[in-house]
């Protein structure tokens, strides 16, 4: 519900913060599943309001980003930021992505069948959403595979992996360039390297 009623009033939520000083390690990562989860629900309905409503995400995100100050009783927003990139892995360097084109790639620049290349589209769809999916639109003109304007028109990572393939351009400058930003997790590069094998 993008527009809920002027009276409508969120029922109070489990203080996931003071949650997280007091459990064990073990469901640390429970945690940041949860925390991942909700990031990306958010920033799934900014995109979708401000693509609905032809406005910038920004300007949902601001009265959002207010409301969770003032409703929960944050001192500061940087004091409140949940960062999960920060234990992402950001050197590209240590996976060998040069054998991972070879084996996944024909000399022409095509995938070597349309499972992996349906297996890696689906992948980034599921992986880059929110600021990460805004920031790799904005490097596709610096890869050459897209204008700034058909860059902005790629709704999700299955989108910005079709213009690679449109090209004839293996996917590896991306890869680099998402870990080496930290949006990846060790996880989800190792599954997308395995592929190769």
């Amino acid at each position: 519900m993008l527009n809920p009623p002027v009276s409508y009033r969120p029922q109070q939520s489990p203080d996931f913060t003071s949650y997280a000083t007091v459990i064990s390690e073990e469901d640390q990562g429970k945690f940041n599943d949860f925390v991942t989860k909700i990031i990306k629900t958010a920033d799934d309905g900014i995109e979708n309001a401000a693509s609905e409503l032809g406005c910038t995400p920004k300007q949902v995100a601001q009265p959002l980003s207010d409301y969770l100050i003032k409703h929960y009783s944050l001192s500061a927003p940087q004091d409140s930021r949940i960062s999960t990139a920060s234990k992402n892995p950001d050197n590209p360097d240590n996976w060998r992505w040069d054998l991972w084109e070879k084996k996944l790639y024909t000399p022409e620049g095509y995938f070597v069948s349309d499972e992996i290349e349906k297996k890696i589209s689906f992948a980034f769809e599921g992986e880059l959403f929110g600021k990460n999916l805004q920031s790799c639109k904005d490097e596709l003109p610096n890869m050459h595979v897209a204008t700034p304007s058909s860059a902005y028109e790629c709704k999700n990572g299955y989108a910005i992996v079709t213009k690679f393939c449109q090209n004839l351009k293996p996917i590896t400058p991306l890869i680099r360039y998402c870990i080496s930003e930290g949006m990846f997790s060790y996880e989800f590069i190792n599954n997308l390297f395995d592929m190769s094998k």
